[in-house]
Order: structure tokens, then sequence, then C-alpha cells
């Protein structure tokens, strides 16, 4: 083997390790920035939401603005709520059309599992942001409010 081959042979072999680094450095900062960006609104969003979640006094049960609901299916964002007590669920309309439903959580990991994670569903990742919260109105307590974005 010649000398001009063996020097391009390490050039080449250099070149492509540098290449592959710089190329995973960049993807895991496009990736990190991304990933806190979509926390972040996510955060903002579901504090939003919470505040118009109200409950109906006839029926005594939870209501979504209609507002709310054609604003959750432009951002890809799910609701799920569930009262502990009567062991009832809402969904939103676009978790509906999609036939998705999210596991809800035991009563006593309600506390642990707070905050933002990622799920799958059918495959399907999910970042979720868990919220417990309470409502005082007759007879009724919900404690837990999940917001999901895809």
């Amino acid at each position: 083997m010649s000398i001009r081959l063996r020097l391009t042979a390490w050039y080449s072999g250099i070149l492509a390790a540098v290449l592959i680094f710089w190329g995973v450095v960049i993807y895991a900062f496009v990736y990190f920035n991304s990933y806190q960006e979509v926390e972040q609104q996510l955060k903002v969003k579901s504090t939003r939401i919470t505040e118009q979640i109200g409950v109906n006094p006839l029926s005594q049960s939870l209501d979504l603005d209609p507002f709310t609901e054609s604003q959750l299916q432009e951002a890809q964002i799910y609701i799920q709520l569930w009262d502990y007590q009567s062991r009832s669920g809402i969904i939103s309309g676009n978790m509906k059309k999609l036939g998705i439903q999210f596991p809800v959580l035991k009563t006593n990991e309600i506390l642990e599992k707070r905050g933002i994670s990622k799920i799958y569903v059918d495959g399907t990742p999910f970042l979720v942001n868990q919220l417990p919260f309470l409502f005082r109105v007759p007879m009724k307590y919900v404690e837990f409010f999940r917001l999901v974005r895809m």
C-alpha cells in the first residue's frame, strides 16, 4: 500500500470521525432545545386551560369551554379529566375522534407522578403534564388533570 493511499485513508477516517462527532453534538443541542420549548409551551397552556375548566352546577360534572376545545385541536393538545370520587372521566373532543384514552393513575400515585413525563399509548409517544387540583362544589372533589401534547 502506497503512502499516498495510506494518507488518504487516514484523512478520510479523521474527517468522518469529526463529521460524526459534530453531527451528534448539533443533533443533541437541537433536540434538547426543542424538547425544552415544547415542555414550556405545555406548562403555559395547561395553566391557561386549567383556569377555563368549570363545573356544571346542574349535573355537578366538569365542563370544557367550547372555545378551549377549538384551541386544543390546533395545538395538538389532549385533555383527560378524572374524578376519583365518582370514578368517572371526561376526555376532550379530539381524543374522542382519535379513540385515545390515557391510563388513569391510582390515588396513591398522583402526587408521586405529577409534573411532566413521557408516556406511550399504542406505540405513540405523548408528553404529559399531570396536575392534581381540587374543585369544591357540593359532593364533588376532582383531583386530577392531565394535559398531553403529542
